[in-house]
């Protein structure tokens, strides 16, 4: 069987390009460190990989939530702390005064002391966070107190 001339050039040149394309990917291969840089390169195995991009941005978004959370937590033990701690020396300023008979002079302190405790009180309860009041409940667009 002789071939002609036509048909020799036609299949080197197929040759050539197959080769070509095959050479192509290869350097992609060795360029990007990666077997698969488009979906068509292996759909199976890119259908996983999606999957896991998927699954990794919503875990991504749902660890940021939790983080927003723990920052919201923390500040609010923060305040009842804090308003315990006010509730505690109320507590102690009333009892050191009562022990004993006061004069009005003292009682009119305590009773400064208590309604500034009162007004440190609020403050703590409306505290925010972002514009978001901590104590406000489901309207956290308005103070709590």
């Amino acid at each position: 069987m002789s071939y002609s001339l036509d048909a020799i050039f036609k299949n080197t040149s197929w040759a050539i390009s197959m080769h070509t394309t095959a050479l192509n990917l290869l350097q992609q291969r060795a360029a990007t460190g990666q077997d698969i840089n488009r979906i068509s390169d292996d759909p199976n195995r890119s259908n996983y990989i999606l999957g896991f991009q998927t699954d990794s941005r919503s875990k991504e978004v749902y660890l940021k939530t939790m983080e927003e959370s723990i920052s919201i937590l923390e500040l609010s033990s923060s305040v009842v702390q804090s308003i315990m701690g006010e509730l505690g020396q109320a507590r102690a300023d009333m009892a050191s005064t009562m022990s004993g008979t006061t004069s009005i002079q003292i009682r009119q302190s305590l009773a400064e002391q208590i309604d500034n405790a009162l007004e440190q009180l609020v403050a703590f309860a409306n505290t925010d966070r972002l514009g978001q009041y901590l104590f406000a409940g489901a309207s956290a667009e308005e103070p709590a107190y």
